[in-house]
């Protein structure tokens, strides 16, 4: 039950889900096993909050502690959305990275805002401490123009330590012949992969095509860091 501000009150069972366990695919969902939880854990972290906000229902969380993070911090989203029906979901954690800012928005609403998701928890390296996305990388590759979409991320310990090598592809293999030009391009990148990601990291460009290409989703990161000789 919810008691809105104007005093309408609001019933639901949060609780009760139909067809659960259709057909076979999933466990039967039974509303006994699960009251207790909502009744001696959620309720109290409800009972008595506002629900007019975004920020009541979402938070940004470390995603290696589970810590609440403060404003203005990036990390994983986790959401609880009230108006779900028949799918109750208390702190979900979306394993999207980005953060939540509380800065009124130009059109002027004062609702907080997340910003752009900027990689996922599931994709992300830990290169000598640093976090790493993929997607930081891709966002400063197709800024080159002499390079194309295909690229991959080579893992590799060296005395202990993390090393990140990106491979990319160049458009015209005709580069390749001319060192000066080619040193300059993957400088610049190098230099610009510093600033995105905060650490340094290696930058070898290869001909076109010459990047294995497997079917379905792109495989873009090869860790060799548990195999010797690499």
């Amino acid at each position: 039950m919810l008691v809105l501000e104007d005093g309408q009150i609001a019933y639901g069972d949060c609780a009760a889900v139909q067809y659960s366990g259709a057909g076979g695919r999933d466990p039967l969902f039974l509303a006994e096993d699960f009251i207790p939880v909502i009744e001696n854990e959620i309720a109290p972290m409800l009972v008595g909050q506002e629900a007019d906000s975004f920020r009541r229902l979402a938070e940004i969380i470390d995603p290696d502690t589970g810590e609440v993070l403060p404003e203005g911090e990036t990390g994983e989203l986790v959401i609880t959305p009230l108006s779900k029906e028949a799918f109750p979901i208390f702190r979900y954690r979306t394993k999207d990275i980005a953060k939540i800012t509380y800065e009124p928005c130009e059109c002027g609403r004062t609702f907080a805002r997340m910003n752009k998701v900027v990689g996922r928890t599931d994709d992300m390296l830990i290169i000598k401490g640093v976090n790493v996305f993929p997607s930081q990388i891709e966002s400063v590759l197709i800024q080159s123009p002499h390079i194309g979409p295909h690229y991959q991320l080579i893992l590799r310990k060296k005395n202990y330590m993390d090393n990140l090598e990106v491979k990319v592809e160049l458009i015209d293999g005709s580069l390749l012949d001319q060192y000066g030009a080619l040193e300059k391009v993957a400088r610049e990148i190098r230099a610009q992969l510093r600033t995105v990601l905060g650490l340094d990291c290696k930058v070898t460009l290869v001909e076109p095509r010459s990047i294995e290409r497997s079917t379905g989703k792109a495989k873009r990161i090869v860790d060799l860091r548990n195999k010797p000789n690499s």
